[in-house]
């Protein structure tokens, strides 16, 4: 399970460690045991935002992460609705007040394909 991280993997910050993401994923690729099951869960964003967000609103589109886990070959099994709040409009941080707690989020199951 990765929970609310991966918008993390594009944070910058000077008091944040700086990470790789591309590395940080092929490694999560390479050490999970084949046929294992990766679920994803993070603050969602707007589609077609840049991951530029994850500065200001600390979260990220999940066409991203898909597309992101997608190519580093892990195969996407299934979305969930049931962290979804249509009423948050993912333009507010995380943190806001107003959505803190209920925010948008998105629930992804990928697995790494059996060998």
């Amino acid at each position: 399970m990765f929970v609310r991280g991966f918008h993390d993997l594009y944070y910058e910050e000077t008091s944040w460690p700086a990470i790789d993401a591309a590395d940080f994923v092929e490694r999560l690729y390479r050490f999970l045991k084949s046929g294992g099951i990766l679920g994803v869960v993070n603050h969602a964003a707007g589609p077609g935002v840049s991951v530029d967000v994850a500065n200001t609103l600390h979260r990220i589109d999940p066409g991203i992460i898909r597309s992101y886990l997608i190519s580093a070959g892990f195969e996407f099994v299934a979305e969930s609705d049931v962290l979804r709040n249509l009423g948050d409009d993912r333009n507010k941080p995380m943190s806001d007040p107003s959505v803190r707690g209920k925010t948008d989020r998105v629930v992804m199951k990928l697995t790494k394909p059996a060998s």
